[in-house]
């Protein structure tokens, strides 16, 4: 296990119950380092999921009071100022964590306000993997810079690449050109912002608009902070496509990902096939996992390629 990794497992291990503690330290290091949550159940021991499947560490079972210590110990003892995150069923931890829970929903008079007791959490330990984007960008640099959607079924690393292809344009890492790069953070995964500052690297010229839906959020970022490209998560409905293409047409790139398997698979969603069918995007980046490794496949999609 890379030191990085290490220090990232170690990190999500100091966020368990206490009881759980020295069994998540005692994993054979091999295995820890493919641990990608641990998983918090009232009444049941706490798990490690690896591989897509989970694996009981310890004995004893989590109860509400650890679930709480572990809200209180993500949020710096102050639930309170992290709400608008716990209405949308996390929180997110110094050093990038994301916190995922569940429990019994308060409900307000229009919206979910927070909740009134947690049942279950998942720890996210986050993945930064510093130059998995090098070998996509160059086959774009040689063809002609343009918006890049990234497309994978879950769990194959799309937030990994969409974040690292960040911080290479901000840094200007492949071609010594840095560039001013915005993130809308809808969800708090690509910077995993925590009290106002990136607890992922996301690039030194890199400016993060946190929990703010990308509607909004790409135009104000237009208006406000005057970007060269801007990076988004998943794009879910056609507002999300609106604000994209006016951002296209202000000659802003785009960085974007989209759960599928292909682009014949996204084409059948209204809110994609507008962008591509508008040329918004010049690539395609396809993740496929073969014999137990992640190999990218760029392809180039309607629309002019500028340098």
């Amino acid at each position: 296990m890379n030191e990085m990794r290490k220090e990232k497992y170690e990190g999500a291990v100091r966020l368990l119950p206490f009881h759980s503690r020295q069994y998540a330290m005692e994993i054979d290091e091999k295995l820890a380092s493919q641990v990608e949550e641990f998983r918090l159940r009232t009444g049941k021991p706490v798990s490690a999921l690896i591989n897509g499947r989970e694996y009981s560490i310890g004995k004893d079972n989590v109860t509400i009071n650890d679930l709480n210590t572990l809200i209180e110990l993500s949020t710096g003892a102050s639930a309170y100022s992290c709400r608008e995150q716990l209405k949308n069923g996390f929180v997110t931890a110094a050093g990038g964590y994301r916190i995922g829970v569940c429990g019994t929903v308060a409900r307000g008079v229009d919206d979910i306000v927070g909740y009134t007791m947690f049942s279950s959490a998942n720890i996210r330990i986050p993945s930064e993997i510093s130059g998995v984007s090098d070998e996509p960008l160059k086959y774009i640099f040689q063809k002609g810079f343009g918006s890049v959607l990234i497309v994978s079924p879950p769990g194959l690393g799309k937030t990994t690449l969409l974040r690292d292809m960040a911080a290479s344009l901000s840094d200007g890492r492949l071609d010594g050109v840095k560039r001013r790069v915005a993130i809308c953070d809808e969800r708090g995964e690509l910077a995993a912002t925590y009290k106002g500052e990136a607890q992922l690297y996301v690039g030194k010229c890199t400016d993060v608009l946190d929990m703010c839906p990308k509607d909004k959020g790409i135009n104000m970022l237009l208006r406000a902070m005057n970007p060269e490209i801007i990076v988004v998560d998943e794009i879910t409905d056609e507002r999300d496509s609106e604000a994209i293409l006016r951002a296209n047409s202000c000659g802003v790139y785009l960085a974007a990902s989209a759960h599928g398997s292909g682009i014949e698979d996204i084409l059948r969603r209204p809110a994609y096939k507008k962008l591509v069918d508008n040329h918004v995007f010049s690539y395609v980046i396809n993740i496929k996992k073969e014999s137990n490794k992640r190999k990218y496949i760029v392809s180039e999609v309607g629309g002019e390629c500028l340098d």
